[in-house]
């Protein structure tokens, strides 16, 4: 007798993105497990046909739930795993892809495995738009790391979409910050590190879009992204192991700072004020250094002339 498998609940995401939404759900129809249902949470977006999305999905089951307002990426994810009935949790955002085999992959290793949770890899397809529509021009795997606590407090390398965990996981660690509006995922994973260590599968499982016209949110909001990433440096900073963490801390911090500042973008917040200020006088400090240089070298150029003034004069006339 086959012994029963168990349910695994999909989080999706979605906000006025219909067609893409299509898309990501037919790739979760085409998984080769079952069973899986899909908890697709409308954060205050269009209205959906349900029944066509019914249809897309097959034998894998809707529970769908629309929230009267856009509450957030965190507000929209908690509300899929309140509802969530599965033994096992993974997310799909709207404009993303799994391959066919990447729940297999995952509930195959947790189901034999003593860990809490574990992630897969995935291709990023950047995109551009050609025409009337978006077209991938390239693929790459940009992240493909084993797990490393440590490394983990500097900045987020597993993508939202690769990681499957147990649900009494969430039970103890906690749901999304909601006061967070970027890096949700990032926080949530640093809390599951305080209960179990992750388990890397190096395989391609999935699809990241990255539109190159930068429409993803990865690269509308960075005002948001450094915002949060020095939120969550700062409130996991008692478990760096040493200097070298928060160094790297603060680099991530700066390098998101120049970006923000080289976009031009209206700074609010008083500590990225201090950044970008800092960048100017860091910068005004640069040309002084190099006109002080510059004066430096003109006076030793003089020098070297005088003395070669001085020896045209010594040296006799034939």
């Amino acid at each position: 007798m086959n012994e029963k498998k168990p349910l695994v609940s999909i989080v999706v995401r979605t906000k006025d993105r219909p067609k893409l939404l299509e898309k990501a759900l037919q790739s979760i129809a085409a998984q080769t497990y079952r069973p899986i249902e899909v908890v697709l949470v409308n954060d205050g977006g269009c209205d959906l046909d349900i029944d066509g999305l019914k249809t897309i999905l097959g034998d894998v089951s809707l529970n769908y739930i629309r929230l009267a307002e856009n509450r957030g990426r965190a507000r929209a994810g908690n509300a899929g795993i309140e509802n969530a009935k599965g033994e096992y949790i993974g997310f799909l955002d709207d404009d993303d892809e799994f391959y066919p085999e990447h729940v297999e992959t995952l509930v195959s290793f947790l189901m034999q495995s003593d860990y809490q949770v574990a992630y897969t890899d995935s291709n990023y397809a950047f995109q551009e738009w050609i025409t009337d529509k978006y077209v991938t021009v390239s693929k790459e795997v940009l992240y493909s790391q084993d797990f490393d606590r440590q490394r983990l407090l500097i900045a987020n390398f597993i993508p939202m979409l690769n990681v499957l965990c147990r649900k009494d996981l969430l039970c103890r660690a906690g749901l999304f910050d909601e006061k967070l509006e970027a890096h949700e995922d990032w926080d949530l994973w640093l809390r599951f590190s305080q209960y179990s260590d992750f388990y890397h599968i190096k395989k391609v499982t999935a699809e990241i879009s990255m539109r190159t016209d930068g429409t993803t949110i990865t690269s509308s909001n960075r005002m948001a992204f450094l915002e949060t990433a020095r939120i969550i440096h700062k409130r996991y900073s008692p478990f760096a192991a040493d200097e070298n963490i928060i160094n790297s801390q603060n680099a991530v911090e700066w390098s998101l700072a120049k970006e923000v500042v080289t976009r031009g973008e209206e700074l609010e917040n008083s500590y990225l004020v201090d950044i970008a200020e800092t960048l100017i006088q860091q910068k005004d400090t640069e040309i002084g250094n190099l006109e002080a240089a510059i004066r430096e070298k003109d006076t030793e150029i003089g020098k070297i002339l005088s003395l070669f003034l001085v020896e045209v004069r010594r040296t006799p006339i034939a």
